[in-house]
């Protein structure tokens, strides 16, 4: 049978199955290509698993679907080992049911597009992405009159990452299944972490069934878990490591993002975030910070050490401080798969992003730092401490003379 284009079809899978007709749209997808062999050695192929690369025996190269962290990688990859990349789009395919019937089959793909199963007659290869769907919501949630503050819209953009496997696929025939796998890659964070993942998901489908692109809201379905804040799940750098970090400052990229982190206290996102407007190199300090109350837009005071590591990443004509190869912004995400993993990886490490934070904390209090200082630099708040609540007036130089302790 002869289908209109973007239509969808219906096949019958090989094999004897209970329910053997599938029907699936498709789609055109761009794709990274690597030109390494077959069985490259253990090291490489490991970072080709983990971003989910697949040899394509007819094209003779490992392929995956394009992302900037794709992009960063294989750009990684040829510069360090010399394999070539390329990109490239091909049709892929979305099996979205499985029928016993054939009849069956079709009589789903009609409503589809009859707008049997998404009112208001949108058409599956019309209705949004995830991705356009989390715009849609934005731009109506920023329009109602009880606004949402910078802070907490920041915390979604970042939950809205997390969710990045989704962001292609098409809002109306997500799985449960596929979505709890998302949320499931997340339980290692903290419960404010999952929580924004929850509130991004429970608002879209919301914002989706009230615009009739969904007849059903799965996010009563979804499971979440998280990480009890009072286990330990962050482990301090040792010093024999960060003396590892320092030897390979710009032997290995980005050693000096994770060094910056240990010897202010940042949050790897409060480190992204920072704009050149608020970096002071004369003064020796920066202005950032989020998440709390105490932490927002604190002074973050730059040590002797790392000053040189600041003003090589400063440029006066970059909106932020740090910046990709190409002068583009880094999400977390990507910042995290394609930049802080590959560094653990080469050094054979084993530390999460937070870590660096987790060991300046640990370093200041080891030199016997002013507690003062160091909560004022960390962001944490002061309002239950009666007796230095009121003293908390410290001056620049004194921030720098203590972090130029450790």
């Amino acid at each position: 049978m002869r289908l209109p284009n973007s239509y969808g079809s219906v096949i019958k899978l090989k094999g004897k199955r209970r329910k053997p007709y599938a029907v699936r749209t498709s789609e055109i997808a761009e794709f990274v290509e690597i030109d390494a062999p077959k069985d490259p050695p253990s090291n490489i192929r490991r970072e080709l698993n983990r971003y989910n690369f697949k040899w394509k025996r007819k094209a003779q190269m490992w392929a995956a679907i394009s992302s900037d962290a794709i992009c960063e990688f294989a750009e990684t990859l040829m510069q360090e080992e010399g394999y070539e990349y390329s990109i490239a789009y091909r049709q892929t395919f979305k099996y979205l049911e499985y029928f016993a019937k054939q009849e069956h089959a079709y009589a789903f793909l009609s409503e589809l597009n009859n707008a049997d199963v998404v009112a208001e007659h949108i058409k599956y290869a019309e209705t949004p992405t995830f991705a356009e769907m989390y715009g849609k919501w934005k731009n109506y949630r920023k329009a109602l009159p009880d606004k949402i503050s910078s802070n907490t819209w920041r915390n979604y953009e970042i939950a809205f990452n997390h969710l990045s496997d989704l962001h292609h696929k098409k809002f109306n025939a997500l799985r449960t299944d596929e979505v709890q796998e998302c949320i499931n890659k997340w339980t290692c964070k903290s419960n404010s972490t999952v929580s924004n993942i929850r509130t991004v998901l429970n608002n879209l489908y919301k914002y989706a069934l009230m615009n009739n692109y969904i007849e059903k809201d799965l996010s009563q379905f979804f499971v979440y878990s998280w990480v009890d804040p009072t286990e330990q799940i962050h482990s301090r750098y040792t010093n024999e490591e960060i003396a590892t970090l320092w030897s390979k400052l710009y032997v290995i990229n980005n050693v000096d993002l994770i060094l910056i982190t240990i010897y202010t206290g940042l949050r790897p996102t409060e480190l992204l975030e920072i704009t050149t407007d608020n970096v002071h190199l004369d003064e020796q300090y920066m202005i950032g910070g989020m998440k709390t109350e105490a932490g927002t837009d604190r002074t973050i005071p730059i040590a002797d050490k790392i000053l040189p590591l600041i003003k090589n990443r400063f440029n006066p004509n970059r909106r932020f401080l740090v910046n990709n190869k190409y002068g583009n912004h880094y999400t977390y995400g990507s910042y995290v798969s394609a930049n802080f993993n590959t560094v653990m990886n080469k050094l054979g490490m084993q530390h999460l992003p937070h870590d660096g934070r987790h060991t300046f904390a640990s370093l200041m209090d080891d030199v016997g730092a002013n507690d003062v200082c160091i909560k004022l630099i960390m962001g944490h708040s002061m309002k239950n401490d009666i007796t230095k609540g009121t003293y908390t007036h410290k001056s620049i130089q004194q921030l720098i003379d203590e972090v130029n302790k450790i």
